[in-house]
């Protein structure tokens, strides 16, 4: 009866001796990389008679590929070597052995339902008055004028912005798919600009010069 009872000392000692015969077997098998551990779930019968051990054997599916055949061959090949290595010093009937597989799975988890903080204000800052500034882009120096004005129609804040994208736009530019598209590509990387009152502005292509270069 002591080793039907899980409290007992006697079947603490002879579970914990299996589970690590069969951590041992399944660690330094093929099957290690998805292995996580082995639990002895009750030891039934007498001792050296006619013991029946169960056990669960953890796979994660998540880093190998196996199923109940796969364990149910690699255990009865252990058992039926002439000497074991995991488990010697044991008498195992290899037809007694039963392998069935779980749907349960390995880990379960209970996530806390999230509490969403409050967001805390954004104070923006109002945007700087638009202003005139001399054309330094190099690319784009043959435009009939010299005045710019930034961020542009992209977002572009200064000159460097415009610097570190135009290699699409030379492309578009230099594909010649389009007589203007030099003329066009420089009015939105660099737009004119004129004075205003309260702030300056800056000037776009015309609707129709947009429409022509679409088509």
């Amino acid at each position: 009866m002591e080793m039907a009872d899980p409290s007992t000392e006697r079947f603490k000692i002879r579970a914990r001796d299996y589970r690590e015969r069969l951590n041992l077997l399944f660690r330094r098998s093929y099957l290690r990389h998805g292995f996580s551990g082995t639990e002895i779930l009750a030891l039934d019968g007498i001792e050296g008679k006619d013991l029946i051990v169960h056990f669960n054997v953890h796979i994660d599916p998540t880093y190998i590929d196996a199923d109940a055949d796969d364990l149910k061959e690699l255990l009865r090949k252990e058992i039926t070597l002439e000497e074991s290595l995991y488990f010697r010093n044991l008498t195992i009937d290899a037809k007694s052995l039963e392998v069935k597989e779980s749907d349960t799975p390995i880990h379960s988890t209970t996530t806390p339902k999230a509490t969403t903080p409050k967001p805390e204000p954004v104070t923006k800052l109002p945007e700087p008055p638009r202003r005139c500034s001399k054309l330094q882009l190099p690319y784009c120096n043959r435009l009939p004028y010299n005045i710019t004005t930034y961020p542009n129609i992209f977002g572009h804040k200064t000159l460097s912005d415009v610097q570190n994208n135009m290699i699409t736009f030379r492309e578009i530019a230099d594909a010649e798919c389009f007589n203007y598209a030099y003329d066009f590509v420089c009015n939105l990387l660099q737009p004119s600009c004129i004075k205003g009152v309260k702030e300056d502005v800056m000037v776009l292509p015309c609707k129709s010069f947009c429409r022509e270069f679409m088509q």
